[in-house]
């Protein structure tokens, strides 16, 4: 239980750091709101007491006033807290949910590609939603706990003479009394134990079905996907998906947890019955033995009356450390994915703009669960200045030795340099500053036409402008409504072709003036002709800069120095496109010779 609380005040921290007033708003106003009524209950027996006693009218008042007084500023100041809390609660809210964003953009592409970041942000959300469980709680768990012990500390300390004023045969009264507090706490707390764990056995089996759900939500809203839904009428498929696996959901666990709170709350309510009915009996009984006046029994009554209600609490309140503790933790680790990083004394800096050297030796790199590696024993040296062209069949190792050289991942054997140092040395973000990179599964973003060719919401316009026009987009660029200014998205401005996307992609990669220019199969949704017209564009504007070409498709090769022909995860063939197509019957024959009629 230690490390559990340990966890919940971690927690607390990182949202107090976060949202400074959602902590004191959240349990402030709970504070208040529970005082409440004990103090109400407090000056009223005292009032009645005095009334009943004959006490003289300006006493009586002044405690009226004295009552009237203090319940109101309790409710104001409870009031505020309120207010504050439902403001700073949706704020909470929006900033757990950046700080997981964050730590999404910030981890490893491994991580991603592999689907794990993916489904931890799954389990994470999930579990948030229809459990409640995580960091979004803890306000609610600390406030509990704050409602819980305030209820059983008032409770005891006005009905505190209730337990000591037996005398005789009075004793088994006391007994039975606090028998049935403890009896009451210790139902709540095995019930509430039960209860989380088959909420943990819906949220594991439920983790897929909801990812599998989410993707269908998206499949169903994608624009790429609408014409294929309405022509091949896929909305009858579609629904009776969705269907079974909402009542899959729906069933199993769910119908046990149901059922397992409906009884709980029942006996839950008959202990406090018995606990209020146990109280009034004994205050009563007392009363007519005259220990109590008709304020104590007033006071001391409605004390008692929730006592049960407090002790439930407080069990409840721990049982929810318990349960909140290990979402929070898995919460608290997903936040600090990538933050380990080197100190600064240790980082060393990549000149940029300047031509540099790489190397591979005896590279190799199997994907996770993989059993064959995906490169194997690679060496090569891509010159300063070299333009460089990898070709191969699909699955022949291609995109991940770009990925190797983009540290999108690392070797698992061998090892890169980059002039002559390991590149490790160097920080990942530092080394990306001397890449200009297309993939051919790039994405733009829905903002400004020339932010996404810059990256930054700060851009040269000129620079801008002559990466538009090397990349034959000058004119397309002028014809727009708002021209450099328009957003690239269909709601708010112009949604570019597939081969406008990828003429984009390259001005965007050239924006940052490169060491490394890196094309891994970029103009796909372009046809031979335009594709080897925009290599060729390629090679006058990279220049000097080093290059590497990657696709399937040859018309890069005729521009290259020099061409690596990959297969099965090794360099197979190596040299320049005169020498290789004379080659017969080889890979790089074969390849070519399926595609020459587009460049001849």
């Amino acid at each position: 239980m230690l490390k559990q609380i340990k966890t919940i005040l971690k927690t607390a921290v990182l949202i107090a750091k976060t949202s400074p007033w959602n902590l004191p708003a959240f349990i402030g106003s709970r504070f208040l709101e529970i005082v409440q009524p004990f103090v109400t209950l407090f000056f009223s027996a005292k009032i009645l007491d005095l009334l009943t006693q004959g006490a003289d009218r300006p006493q009586v008042v002044q405690w009226i006033i004295a009552g009237s007084a203090v319940t109101a500023l309790i409710h104001l100041t409870g009031r505020f807290f309120a207010n504050l809390n439902s403001v700073e609660g949706m704020d909470l809210f929006v900033k757990l949910y950046e700080e997981m964003s964050a730590a999404m953009m910030r981890a490893d592409y491994s991580e991603l590609e592999n689907g794990k970041m993916r489904e931890k942000y799954e389990r994470i959300v999930r579990a948030a939603n229809v459990y409640w469980y995580g960091p979004w709680e803890v306000p609610g768990v600390l406030m509990n706990v704050t409602e819980g012990l305030t209820v059983v500390i008032s409770s005891f300390a006005l009905a505190y003479p209730v337990f000591v004023s037996a005398e005789g045969n009075d004793w088994w009264q006391t007994v039975l009394l606090i028998a049935l507090i403890v009896g009451s706490a210790t139902y709540s707390f095995f019930a509430e134990r039960k209860l989380y764990q088959l909420k943990e056995q819906g949220l594991e089996g439920q983790i897929h079905d909801n990812q599998v759900l989410n993707y269908m939500d998206e499949y169903i809203t994608a624009d790429k996907a609408a014409k294929d839904v309405r022509l091949y009428q896929q909305q009858n498929s579609i629904r009776r998906f969705r269907d079974t696996f909402n009542q899959k959901m729906r069933q199993g666990v769910g119908e046990s947890r149901r059922r397992k709170e409906a009884s709980n709350s029942a006996i839950r309510e008959m202990f406090g019955r018995l606990i209020s009915f146990a109280g009034y009996l004994i205050v009563g009984i007392r009363a007519a033995q005259g220990y109590f006046s008709i304020g104590d029994v007033l006071l001391y009554a409605g004390a008692l009356s929730r006592v049960s209600e407090g002790a439930r609490m407080l069990v409840y309140s721990m049982q929810h450390v318990a349960m909140q503790a290990p979402h929070c933790q898995e919460f608290l680790d997903f936040v600090q994915t990538g933050k380990k990083t080197k100190k600064r004394s240790e980082e060393v800096s990549v000149a940029r703009s300047t031509p540099h050297e790489i190397r591979f030796e005896h590279v190799s790199f199997s994907y996770p669960g993989s059993a064959k590696p995906a490169v194997e024993d690679v060496s090569l040296v891509i010159k300063s200045g070299e333009h460089l062209a990898i070709v191969g069949k699909n699955g022949s190792g291609k995109s991940t030795f770009v990925k190797l050289l983009c540290r999108m991942y690392e070797p698992q054997k061998g090892h890169i340099y980059l002039d002559g140092k390991e590149i490790r040395s160097y920080s990942k973000e530092e080394y990306w500053k001397i890449l200009g990179v297309v993939f051919q599964d790039f994405a733009l973003i829905g903002l400004p036409l020339a932010e996404n060719i810059a990256a930054s919401a700060q851009y040269d316009e000129k620079k801008v402008r002559r990466c538009l026009k090397d990349t034959g987009l000058e004119e397309w660029a002028d014809q727009l409504k708002n021209g450099l200014n328009e957003w690239m998205s269909a709601m708010e401005g112009t949604a570019p072709s597939g081969g406008e996307k990828q003429r984009l992609a390259l001005a965007r990669a050239q924006y940052r003036d490169p060491s490394l220019m890196l094309l891994d199969e970029p103009t796909a949704a372009l046809d031979p002709v335009a594709e080897s017209e925009i290599f060729k564009k390629c090679r006058e504007i990279t220049g000097s800069t080093s290059a590497v070409y990657i696709s399937h498709r040859l018309s890069a090769c005729r521009f290259s120095d020099r061409i690596l022909v990959f297969d099965d995860g090794h360099i197979i063939q190596e040299g320049h496109h005169d020498e290789l197509v004379q080659q017969k019957g080889t890979v790089y024959d074969q390849l070519w010779q399926a595609q020459a009629q587009y460049y001849t």
